[in-house]
């Protein structure tokens, strides 16, 4: 995984070019995302995939796996879905510990089965919209409404402290449904 800006910065021999002309996938920080990336991609022949390293915050989760997502379409997004430090998991003792200062995972685990965060519901509902956009995008009754979002979202999706553009998911999936009833 790599900051996108890092890509075309020189090796430290300058006869061995740049850190992109020796990778074949290519697992871009979203928020150093770039518009030419695809065209930078193929010339490398790289497979271009996405990926998110900040802490969970449900609105933007949702925002990236659904809007961001459906917009700059990487092969494949990741998330940091879980903490992996002795803070959380089982005790000598069998008992299970959480960390309620662990903001990095989707999930937790637990003697039942991982218990998912507001995080990970936020996740689910992101690939939700990105189908529905896509449902729409393909039957052509977006219309300008479906432009005017698409042109809306930032290339590099802003991590904290910056706000989302979008919250008002109620809306947004009204909006969705009523263009596809037509």
């Amino acid at each position: 995984a790599i900051a996108g800006y890092n890509l075309y910065m020189p090796m430290l021999d300058p006869g061995d070019g740049v850190m992109a002309g020796w990778l074949d996938v290519w697992i871009v920080l979203a928020s150093t995302w770039q518009t030419d990336l695809y065209d930078k991609a193929r010339e490398q022949t790289a497979d271009l995939y996405a990926y998110w390293a900040y802490p969970r915050e449900p609105d933007r989760d949702r925002y990236v796996a659904g809007l961001w997502c459906w917009r700059w379409n990487p092969k494949s997004f990741l998330f940091w879905a879980y903490n992996h430090s002795s803070l959380h998991g089982r005790l000598p003792n069998g008992k299970w510990l959480d960390d309620p200062q662990d903001h990095n995972s989707l999930a937790f685990g637990s003697p039942t089965g991982p218990i998912p965060t507001p995080s990970l519901e936020a996740v689910t509902e992101g690939i939700r919209d990105h189908a529905l956009l896509d449902k729409l995008k393909d039957s052509g009754q977006g219309g300008a409404w479906l432009k005017d979002l698409w042109d809306s979202i930032p290339v590099c999706m802003p991590p904290p402290p910056k706000p989302v553009p979008y919250t008002d998911w109620e809306d947004l999936r009204k909006q969705i449904e009523r263009r596809l009833r037509g």
